[in-house]
């Protein structure tokens, strides 16, 4: 080091000195090399031959565990010495080649100097600037969003600066390959979201083979439905009984609500029953639900009961089975309340609360003004994008049930049906197909002016759709390009030149539908 003249003065010979006072003397044990160390300075490996000076006695299997040590023996500083804390890596976790390169990465793309300068930074600016950091990693280093986020992660959690993420899916993974139970559910549960059928099953029996009560309890549900794995009723059985044992509520429920008469004789139901209603406080509302779904055919006031706690907890959730609880009392009373709770849900937003309220006025209507109410509710359904509404309002529209047809209007609700994926609704409003409720096309100009024509027929010529139309006032026919799409109008069409327009008058004109 030289001072501010750049000449090795007085003023630097007393920092040198000063340095090596509160140094120590340094032997290698491998090569016998010895130095004088300078204060505050920290050696891991010789200088000389690159030995190791310290003993670890820990075995590392991820990146976090290896900083934290770094961390609680050494101090935060250790990792702004690149060449100890890679030696350190290269030494002592040799299984994590991959995490080596990116952090090294890492430091040579200064990212590392970023990461070190926000310790003293807010929470908010920490959360937002490692954000950009990882996405930094991604561009400079070519890294999966995965990876930069698990190596950048790690590497704050050692630092203490906060993150958004909590936990990244390369942890889970790691963790869940050395046999952390609750990693190898939280990792089925992943691969359950990615759709990996295959994974998510493999993991979910691999922490329930080795006693974890929530994997048990969830790959029983699974064999038990068959869903998505080969259905094994017994193996199902078996698993659901294991997490019974451990006092798993969920498996409780589940097997009172779900499982066949026949199949429940290896199950104590009296115990289950009196266990779970002593703790129906306890309980969720959809564990409430399913235990008042047992009690249906058992005790029904118990089951209403059970039921009127759920909605209770949550409404949103719970309303339905509670309102067709009181459907089935038929009592005046308990009709008015199922009224009045699905009224609630569907002021809220609920779409199916408004397709049931459609349906029970429509069920009452006798006079036009009452079909208007059921018209309204089915409109509050179909408009949120519920189809069953969409096409029940074509369907009335199309019908002119207690009030006049309106094929506008049906042709309006049936295409934002066929936008959903209804076959039956494409069929009222495809040009091409028998079924089709639409008799005209409008044609707009260049000039925005536009003109209703008749649709005599649908054709096809060398692989095309075409339409024969009428001009309503000059009776002259002509034939356009017909094109169907995934739009919600649902086609386009062109104009054809004067040869296909000759040949397919010649072929197809002149006769009407």
């Amino acid at each position: 080091m030289l001072c501010q003249c750049n000449q090795t003065c007085e003023k630097y010979i007393v920092w040198f000195i000063n340095q090596y006072k509160g140094g120590r003397k340094l032997k290698c044990e491998r090569c016998n090399s010895e130095w004088q160390s300078l204060k505050n300075t920290q050696f891991i490996f010789c200088p000389f031959c690159h030995a190791p000076l310290i003993e670890v006695n820990e075995e590392f299997y991820d990146l976090n565990s290896v900083l934290t040590y770094l961390v609680l023996n050494f101090g935060i500083e250790i990792l702004e010495n690149k060449q100890n804390t890679m030696g350190f890596l290269e030494e002592f976790f040799q299984g994590g080649k991959r995490e080596i390169n990116f952090l090294n990465n890492m430091y040579a793309s200064g990212l590392m100097d970023t990461l070190f300068r926000l310790q003293s930074a807010t929470v908010p600016i920490q959360k937002s600037a490692t954000d950009q950091v990882v996405k930094q990693l991604m561009v400079k280093c070519g890294t999966s969003s995965d990876w930069s986020e698990y190596i950048v992660r790690c590497v704050c959690k050692a630092l203490g600066i906060a993150v958004n993420s909590n936990e990244s899916i390369i942890e889970i993974k790691q963790s869940a390959e050395h046999g952390n139970l609750s990693a190898q559910f939280k990792l089925a549960k992943h691969y359950l979201v990615g759709q990996d059928i295959e994974k998510y099953i493999y993991w979910l029996r691999n922490a329930a083979d080795a006693n974890y009560t929530e994997a048990e309890y969830l790959l029983g549900v699974e064999f038990y439905r068959g869903y998505i794995c080969k259905k094994n009723i017994n193996l199902a059985l078996t698993y659901l009984e294991r997490a019974i044992k451990k006092d798993n509520i969920d498996a409780m429920c589940f097997v009172l609500a779900e499982v066949e008469s026949q199949e429940m004789s290896r199950f104590k139901t009296d115990e289950i029953e009196h266990y779970l209603i002593n703790r129906k406080q306890e309980l969720s509302p959809k564990q409430l639900v399913q235990l008042s779904k047992y009690f249906e055919d058992v005790d029904f006031q118990q089951a209403l009961l059970l039921a009127k706690l759920s909605y209770d907890r949550d409404s949103k959730s719970a309303w339905q089975h509670y309102v067709e609880l009181l459907q089935r009392q038929r009592t005046h009373e308990s009709d008015a309340i199922a009224l009045r709770v699905t009224k609630e849900v569907a002021t809220d937003g609920n779409t199916t609360a408004c397709l049931l309220l459609g349906q029970r006025y429509e069920d009452q209507a006798k006079t036009e003004n009452d079909m208007l109410m059921a018209l309204y509710w089915y409109r509050m359904a179909a408009e949120a994008g519920n189809l069953d509404a969409q096409l029940r309002l074509g369907e009335i529209y199309e019908g002119g049930k207690i009030q006049r047809k309106d094929i506008e209007s049906a042709a309006y609700w049936y295409r934002f049906a066929a936008y959903n994926g209804s076959v039956y609704a494409k069929d009222k409003v495809s040009y091409k197909s028998p079924k089709c409720i639409l008799k005209t096309i409008t044609l707009v100009f260049e000039d925005d002016s536009d003109l209703e024509c008749k649709v005599l027929k649908a054709v096809e010529y060398n692989g095309m759709d075409y339409l024969i139309i009428e001009n309503p006032e000059t009776k002259e026919q002509f034939p356009i390009r017909y094109i169907e799409d995934d739009t919600l109008e649902g086609f386009e069409i062109e104009s054809v030149d004067d040869k296909i327009e000759q040949i397919l008058l010649d072929k197809f004109g002149g006769v009407g539908k």
